[in-house]
């Protein structure tokens, strides 16, 4: 279709909206917004009849929703709001990220679905859909309006649509857009998208603040939540094969060999599914504190005889029922004993107490080692910062996030160099049962 130069001058549909139809019905390019727009369709080479939608991986998707999660958590009010004022109506209120991936959705989802890319992960860009609300307002960095026959897309001319920037400090971080049927399409409704976005962005500020730090956290799980996968699906098959030799040779007389092999094996297979399950824990479940750090403590004590160590326990005087996370939790307080043998010389000490400070069970682990060099202090916990020849660097990230995000509790060390160090674990009393 040969796209004509806009009528002179143009008819707005903010200042009359009948006429605007009427005009828009009989000859589609009759605005210089739309000749642009349809020109940028065309480079892009989009087609009009056949859309190949961009979707985001699951993984991916979750990454963008936790770097947005600012601008969703200040958005999805007012885009319930908006979505309520025209339920009547088949209708979606959408929010994208500056690069036009739909980040939040709401809308009549029967009337939505046989058009197809009305989902979160969707790229709506212009580049990639066509002019569209939220694509065309985040390529002119400006609100707009496009309405039925506007749209380059054919199946899309059935829709009349708007689209705001959201700024940030003079930058566009994303776009609110509102779609109804052409039937019911209203400019005025681009004053109250544009209020709603006023408001959107004074709240902003302060969440990006807030959420800054839990965003780098949740991007490290999801990281090595992965790497984690990929390790464990590249284990699985040489344990089974492992596993299946040894069971080959059970029968000769040597079998005592092959049995402990097969015990080995199903040991590694176990640790394997442990560290796929980390991040995706079972349910919590009530056990006893007591019963669950006596037997973690008698697991670790032949890790002392090697090096002559005393490893001292205290445990509570009267039995506690806590909701723990039991196989991830025992990996915790486990491998924080494992570190303190490692770093206890020979002939030295290691004490564990478990302690009831006030509404808090207090767990302690002191050693007798060297101590934490200064410039680790302040990232300890972080993935990768502390690693020993040998380790992964994961272990006190993961010991962190079992305690702080399973647990609802809190972790933390005192240390002293050429002294040793203690480390603290304190459960809130609203996850004890007495």
């Amino acid at each position: 279709m040969q796209l004509i130069r806009g009528l002179e001058p143009e008819i707005s549909p903010m200042d009359n909206w009948e006429s605007f139809k009427m005009a828009v019905n009989e000859k589609t390019a009759i605005r210089n917004v739309t000749v642009e727009a349809w020109k940028r369709c065309e480079i892009n080479k989009i087609h009009k009849c056949n859309i190949n939608y961009v979707v985001l991986s699951d993984l991916e998707l979750k990454k963008k929703l936790l770097e947005f999660d600012y601008l969703i958590k200040a958005a999805d009010p007012y885009m319930k709001y908006l979505s309520g004022s025209i339920q009547e109506i088949p209708h979606t209120v959408s929010l994208a990220d500056k690069d036009g991936w739909l980040i939040g959705l709401y809308g009549s989802d029967e009337e939505l679905s046989k058009y197809g890319g009305f989902s979160v992960g969707v790229n709506w860009s212009e580049k990639y859909i066509g002019n569209n609300g939220i694509g065309t307002c985040l390529e002119l960095k400006e609100p707009v309006y496009i309405h039925g026959k506007e749209h380059y897309v054919t199946k899309y001319q059935d829709w009349s649509c708007l689209g705001v920037p959201i700024t940030n400090n003079g930058e566009v971080i994303g776009a609110l857009g509102v779609s109804v049927m052409a039937e019911y399409g209203d400019p005025s409704r681009m004053f109250i998208a544009k209020a709603c976005v006023n408001s959107i962005e004074k709240e902003i500020g302060t969440l990006i603040e807030k959420n800054q730090e839990e965003l780098e956290w949740e991007k490290s799980i999801l990281n090595i939540s992965d790497l984690i996968a990929t390790v464990v699906h590249d284990l699985r098959n040489p344990i089974a094969i492992i596993r299946s030799l040894a069971q080959l040779g059970s029968s000769s007389n040597k079998s005592t060999y092959y049995e402990r092999i097969i015990d080995q094996a199903d040991d590694l297979n176990n640790t394997v599914d442990g560290l796929l399950n980390i991040f995706k824990p079972q349910e919590l479940s009530r056990y006893s504190l007591n019963k669950v750090m006596d037997k973690i403590v008698r697991g670790m004590e032949t890790l002392c005889f090697e090096k002559n160590i005393r490893m001292n326990f205290f445990n509570l005087d009267e039995e506690r029922i806590l909701s723990l996370h039991k196989n991830q939790f025992s990996r915790a307080i486990s491998n924080l004993i494992d570190n303190a043998i490692k770093m206890t010389p020979n002939n030295g000490n290691i004490d564990i107490k478990v302690t009831e400070q006030g509404s808090n069970v207090l767990i302690s682990i002191k050693d007798s080692g060297p101590g934490i060099p200064d410039d680790l202090q302040k990232s300890l916990f972080q993935s990768y910062v502390y690693r020993r020849k040998g380790g992964t660097g994961l272990g006190l990230f993961i010991v962190y996030h079992v305690i702080t995000k399973l647990h609802r509790g809190s972790i933390w060390f005192n240390t002293e160099l050429g002294k040793g160090t203690t480390f603290y674990i304190s459960l809130p009393v609203d996850v004890i049962v007495d």
